[in-house]
């Protein structure tokens, strides 16, 4: 187990945050592939939950996430609505498993105000 403070900036201060990191368990793909080949009744959802994860970290970075969506401003395009806020466009992302092989879900036709 790691413990550790982080200081980030805030409106007016800086926020302190108590950060844990500790080992929680295995994750074993090879469960996932058996229930996708149909061995298994049961799709096992830490594995789901594992690439799902993986999948979001990439965007996590490049993006603002909300939820399960990630949002960017737009450039160039500005789409004021008043009382100083704004519309973002953006993305749904998901990993679900399909009959034999898992789904990368997108959809590009999701919209955020602040």
């Amino acid at each position: 187990r790691v413990d550790m403070e982080v200081t980030l900036p805030g409106e007016g201060k800086d926020q302190t945050f108590k950060v844990s990191v500790q080992w929680v368990s295995v994750v074993s793909l090879q469960l996932l592939l058996e229930a996708l080949a149909g061995h298994l009744n049961e799709v096992p959802e830490d594995s789901v939950q594992a690439l799902d994860v993986i999948t979001r970290h990439l965007p996590s970075m490049r993006y603002t996430p909300v939820g399960r969506s990630f949002f960017s401003p737009p450039e160039g395009y500005y789409h004021p609505l008043g009382g100083g806020r704004e519309v973002w466009f953006g993305f749904h992302q998901s990993v679900r498993p399909a009959m034999w092989k898992m789904m990368l879900n997108i959809d590009g036709n999701d919209a955020y105000w602040s």
